[in-house]
């Protein structure tokens, strides 16, 4: 008589199919919740064995909460398993832990201590429970970095928006930037990492690492050093793309894997800091903070885990679980550009969920932003930039004259210009690169002569005033004035033109 032995329950097939849980691919989970039901079904078993079955017997008790959420995954009620899974998603986010250290601490004979132990109490200085957790995130950036109140603020909206950022329709980048080195950018970003939700830093990157990760996870990526990644160079096209791409929903690279093509989301948070430009397709899409050399002690040390930022970051999970957003605040009218109102406006839904002063602030600093970066687009920036010139009271500009007078605006591209699509070595605007940013408005080089001709002038290729003032009515706003002679607030940066 032959002997039937009923074959084990197999605990690794269950915990392989538990990791699937913790996937952003709801079709990924919905496949193992079912295989996980047919596999419990085969044995006999529910989800309320769940916990047992992969602690193999232990007798350590895990968390009764942890263990309750566990079993609830397996509920018949979408909602009631989408519930346990953000909880303990939480859960895992404040201990700084992912999915993965959820399955080896039910798998584990040991509870790990994290798992455990209670939420820290308020450090000193942090124990009014009246203080919003913006401004406890302001004091930590106030700490540790030398920034302006604006730029402050924009900072503090940033990080709170990674944790909130699928709410919306675009993810701005941050970019910190800096003429030389040791201006502070690396000492905020540690700050950042330690706020962010599910942060992903690194000093360099390949664009697969970023599918990859991005696709899985979408965690908040922070590139240091990016100049030693060169976004310029054309070689690195692809990383490029991502940064772009993934500024909107919807961002996505189709690559071939495995012979077959596969879509990459790249939605996903993004804040990078480096010496000098960003190219300008990048520059459109992020909240910028230029940062200036700080004095030696001038800042303390940060060290990587000051007592209170555990304390904050639990504060942010909690208030980014309850907090309802207005996915299209009121935007300031001075923001006509449309990129920049995109980058802004979850930073604005964001303050105005503190209330009416932090949403009137962030306006404020928003519209600071706007007035140091009015119009990133090249081509209308050039515009801009020609008509400030042409207000200095002349009516004509040879080439020579017109390019060597942009190339000396401050705070200006073009003399460290990139070309159109940011992607070339840093170079002067040349006369032909003028030429060629003009001829899609119908503006191009004619031959000029002085207003005031003699017997040895010469005429020369250039450009007159009159050519140009159409496309200012239709692409520029109305000069700025600094008084009565109404001269352009950008002319003081420009040094004397020679006659024609």
């Amino acid at each position: 008589m032959t002997r039937h032995i009923a074959p084990s329950f197999d605990r690794d097939l269950l915990a392989k199919l538990f990791r699937l849980l913790g996937s952003d691919n709801e079709h990924e989970r919905i496949i193992a919740t079912s295989k996980i039901d047919a596999l419990l079904d085969r044995y006999g078993k529910t989800w309320a064995d769940v916990p047992a079955l992969l602690a193999r017997g232990s007798t350590i008790p895990i968390n009764a909460d942890v263990a309750r959420y566990v079993i609830a995954l397996g509920s018949r009620d979408a909602g009631e398993r989408e519930s346990a899974r953000q909880w303990l998603l939480d859960l895992l986010i404040s201990r700084r832990k992912n999915w993965n250290d959820l399955v080896e601490l039910l798998c584990s004979p040991v509870s790990p201590s994290w798992a455990d132990d209670a939420d820290a109490g308020p450090p000193p200085g942090f124990d009014d429970p009246g203080y919003p957790v913006i401004d406890l995130i302001d004091t930590l950036v106030a700490t540790y970095s030398v920034v302006t109140p604006a730029q402050r603020m924009a900072v503090v909206l940033w990080i709170l928006h990674t944790h909130t950022f699928a709410r919306f329709h675009v993810t701005p980048r941050l970019a910190l930037v800096s003429p030389v080195r040791r201006c502070g950018k690396t000492v905020l970003m540690d700050l950042i990492e330690t706020l962010v939700a599910k942060p992903e830093k690194a000093d360099y990157i390949t664009p697969a690492a970023i599918y990859h990760m991005v696709d899985d996870g979408h965690p908040s990526f922070l590139l240091d050093e990016i100049d030693n990644i060169g976004l310029a160079f054309p070689a690195n096209g692809k990383l490029r793309a991502v940064f772009n791409s993934g500024h909107r929903r919807g961002g996505a690279v189709v690559l071939l894997y495995g012979g077959e093509p596969r879509r990459y989301s790249t939605f996903t948070p993004v804040g990078v800091a480096g010496i000098g430009r960003l190219p300008l397709p990048q520059m459109d899409r992020s909240v910028v903070i230029e940062m200036q050399r700080l004095r030696p002690g001038q800042l303390p040390r940060f060290a990587g885990r000051d007592p209170a930022i555990d304390y904050v970051f639990s504060r942010t999970r909690s208030w980014a679980r309850e907090v309802m957003l207005n996915a299209d605040p009121a935007m300031p009218e001075q923001m006509r550009n449309h990129r920049q109102a995109d980058n802004w406006r979850p930073l604005l839904a964001i303050a105005d969920s503190f209330g009416v002063a932090c949403g009137r602030l962030a306006r404020e600093a928003a519209v600071e932003f706007a007035h140091m970066r009015q119009d990133e687009d090249a081509q209308v920036l050039l515009l801009h930039d020609i008509r400030n010139i042409f207000e200095r009271g002349v009516d004509r500009l040879t080439s020579v004259a017109l390019v060597a007078a942009l190339n000396d605006i401050e705070d200006a591209p073009w003399c460290e210009w990139r070309g159109l699509n940011g992607n070339q070595q840093s170079h002067r605007l040349s006369q032909g690169e003028l030429a060629r940013m003009l001829a899609p408005f119908e503006i191009r080089p004619k031959t000029i002569w002085p207003l005031q001709r003699t017997g040895t002038s010469r005429s020369a290729k250039g450009y007159l005033r009159s050519q140009f003032e159409g496309v200012w009515a239709s692409y520029c706003d109305a000069p700025d004035d600094d008084g009565p002679g109404g001269t352009s607030s950008q002319s003081s940066t420009i040094r004397p033109l020679r006659s024609v």
